[in-house]
């Protein structure tokens, strides 16, 4: 059975990411009046080094732009994290027909087993910003027991559940 699903998700915005906006564009100004006060003689090079300044600060704002891609192929999820819509970086595949449980994380019936965070070594957080609710997966990752979090989407659910209906528990 051939089974493929992708889904891309738009990673919400922290309080980190809205520091590191603010600091970047104080860091850069701070940086542009410095170049300023040393270089005003040579007005040519020192408008090339603000520049330079300006287009890193943007390219560090920019990569703070994020979202998560899904794919199921088979019985394999991959999930990639792209940046700015222009970079893609390849985070990791679950096997799910290895997984010990995988739940919605507001559920009453596994909410024991999703508090449960003694037993988990490692907890990846791939949600954002969906009208999809956030599942849980728990398997034996390369750190030792492992957690994601992800928001998979209605079709995505019922596959899952085809390949290992023991494990996955959807509503």
């Amino acid at each position: 059975m051939d089974i493929f699903c992708e889904y891309i998700v738009k990673h919400k915005k922290t309080i980190k990411d809205y520091l590191i906006f603010v600091l970047t564009d104080i860091v850069a100004f701070i940086l542009s009046i410095i170049v300023l006060m040393f270089y005003n003689y040579t007005m040519g090079f020192g408008l090339l080094i603000i520049a330079a300044i300006w287009y890193g600060a943007y390219i560090i704002m920019r990569n703070r732009f994020v979202e998560y891609e899904y794919a199921l192929t088979s019985n394999e999820l991959d999930i990639d994290k792209i940046m700015a819509k222009k970079r893609r970086k390849h985070i990791m595949t679950v096997d799910f027909k290895n997984i010990t449980l995988c739940a919605p994380a507001d559920d009453i019936t596994f909410c024991s087993e999703f508090n449960n965070t003694q037993a988990i070594n490692k907890t990846y957080d791939f949600t954002g910003t969906s009208r999809y609710e956030i599942y849980f997966a728990d398997f034996q990752g390369i750190d030792g027991n492992t957690r994601i979090l992800f928001n998979p989407t209605d079709k995505m659910k019922e596959s899952l559940q085809l390949i290992n209906p023991r494990a996955v528990h959807i509503r």
